[in-house]
């Protein structure tokens, strides 16, 4: 499935990507070796194969692919949600993360579209 997103979208989805892929590198540093520390390298994995193809702009996805995309999307809403509700009210940073977060909404509906026409 071929998807199409503005340019403010793909360097969304690109930041919100590497981001994640961070916060991962940082939780498998700490885990201990085991299944927990497996799951996380698979995690950060599929992230990375689609942070690849954000960078390339190659948005050719298969249907696991477009799955993973849409599991990884809604996982990063609910970080967002998180950040959100912890920040100031009526603060710059609140009002970027609002801003984010409304912009992720129209990647998340773009490519949970998809998912549903695969």
């Amino acid at each position: 499935m071929q998807l199409h997103f503005t340019k403010e979208e793909m360097a969304l989805l690109a930041d919100v990507l590497d981001e994640r892929d961070t916060g991962l590198r940082k939780q498998i540093a700490q885990a201990e070796s085991g299944p927990a520390q497996q799951v996380l390298e698979r995690k950060r994995a599929m992230g990375n194969a689609l942070l690849d193809k954000v960078i390339g702009r190659q948005l050719q996805l298969a249907v696991d692919e477009l799955e993973n995309l849409c599991d990884i999307l809604a996982e990063i809403n609910d970080d967002l949600r998180t950040r959100i509700a912890q920040a100031d009210n009526g603060s710059a940073s609140k009002r970027q993360l609002e801003q984010k977060k409304s912009l992720l909404q129209s990647v998340r509906d773009k490519a949970t579209e998809a998912c549903a026409m695969a």
